[in-house]
């Protein structure tokens, strides 16, 4: 009897485990996802030496490590002084700082690293500030016409010309005339070139003329005594117009002369020598000219 109930029990036992195993093999694959996810392989177990190597990343910054520290082994050959290459912990960045030799002012642009890796995560960087920057055009203040200082202005004086005119009858009349002319310490030789400069817009237009050669030049001129002694170039001894052109050009100069107070007469020259006639008409001129020996 004792024989019987042990073939049923181990019956019982076969099927039980055939249906225990045809469970486990249906579900074999969910049963795998649950150990990966849980971990309990690994907790129970251990890692397996496969798994326990070092992750790539790690590998790949120790490689870059180990270049970094070779290429630093020598500085980089330039004609300023640099510090060694020293990579910092963890970032392995690298610090680099030069000295004028000129100067002795930092600049940590003279110089490059020697080695850059191409590696996204390490980046050179230096000791210094960042590189100056190019001073932008700061625009100066605006300065007001009234704050600019106002230019030295010229000081004018009126001085008295003397031109001729041809009334309706054809005689020679004088015009006196004034000009502002700039203030100097020889006013008589100023106004006289500005005489032989002949008239202005204006005068013509009021007909009046010069009868002083074209070309005469004014070569010197000095009053002693009150006597003006004026000294002219050779053009001013021929006149086109004849004997009314030489009266007509002494009377310029005569009256235009002595409208300054330290002159009475004037004494003609030309190129510094006296001469007794001017020009091929003998008008005289050997002596002093007043106003009243042209009447």
């Amino acid at each position: 009897m004792s024989d019987k109930n042990n073939s049923s029990v181990a019956l019982f036992c076969v099927v039980f485990g055939a249906i225990i195993l045809s469970v486990f093999a249906m579900n074999l694959n969910r049963i795998k996802e649950v150990l990966e996810e849980t971990h309990f392989v690994e907790s129970v177990f251990g890692r397996p030496e496969k798994e326990t190597a070092k992750k790539p990343e790690e590998t790949k910054e120790v490689e870059v490590k180990n270049e970094i520290d070779f290429a630093v082994q020598e500085p980089v050959a330039s004609e300023n002084v640099t510090r060694p290459l020293q990579p910092e912990e963890n970032n392995f960045s690298i610090d680099i700082t030069t000295v004028s030799e000129s100067t002795g002012n930092e600049d940590a642009n003279t110089i490059a690293p020697a080695f850059q890796p191409d590696v996204p995560d390490i980046a050179a960087r230096t000791d210094n500030k960042l590189p100056l920057q190019p001073e932008e055009n700061v625009a100066e203040p605006e300065t007001k016409d009234s704050d600019k200082p106002e230019p030295a202005r010229t000081e004018m004086r009126d001085y008295s010309l003397y031109f001729m005119y041809i009334d309706a009858t054809g005689n020679l009349i004088r015009k006196e005339t004034h000009r502002s002319i700039p203030a100097t310490s020889s006013p008589l030789t100023a106004t006289l070139q500005t005489l032989l400069a002949g008239t202005s817009t204006e005068e013509e237009s009021k007909g009046y003329i010069s009868l002083i050669p074209e070309g005469s030049t004014l070569l010197s001129a000095s009053i002693k005594n009150k006597v003006a002694y004026l000294n002219f170039n050779d053009a001013f001894q021929w006149n086109k117009y004849g004997v009314e052109g030489y009266f007509g050009q002494l009377i310029q100069i005569v009256y235009t002369a002595t409208s300054f107070d330290s002159v009475d007469s004037v004494q003609f020259l030309i190129e510094g020598m006296k001469q007794d006639y001017l020009g091929s008409e003998g008008v005289w001129i050997g002596s002093p000219l007043s106003r009243a020996s042209l009447k």
